[in-house]
């Protein structure tokens, strides 16, 4: 379920017939994959992890609270737009970000995708 390179495509068919219980065992795993978006096998794997945003609200709250700003980018980008409701908290991290941001989030750019998500929540 988790690839072994960037070009890993073999692992999607498993990964989309993958159980909540599977993809929460595995989800610090996909989300290194996430890292990149650049990355052939991110976006498979963006796609499947979207749908679980609140049952992974843990994690991704750890990576917003971290200090690898290409992830945080990356986690904004593409659960920032998970619904246009997104959990409470992932929803107030990303206000956070755009109106307050760290001076390494203002040189990675985060304020300005964390603003780009929020125009989308209407």
């Amino acid at each position: 379920m988790i690839p072994k390179h960037k070009g890993d495509f073999s692992v999607i068919t498993s990964l989309n017939e993958a159980s909540l219980d599977q993809l929460k065992l595995n989800v610090w795993g996909l989300l290194e994959w996430m890292k990149d978006l650049n990355w052939p096998v991110s976006r498979p794997i963006a796609e499947k992890l979207r749908k679980h945003t609140p049952d992974i609200l843990e994690e991704l709250m750890a990576i917003l609270l971290g200090s690898d700003e290409e992830w945080k980018y990356s986690c904004i980008a593409v659960f920032g737009i998970a619904s246009s409701n997104p959990p409470l908290e992932l929803r107030n991290k990303i206000i956070d970000m755009c109106k307050q941001p760290t001076k390494s989030e203002v040189e990675a750019d985060i304020n300005y995708i964390a603003c780009e998500v929020i125009k989308t929540w209407n």
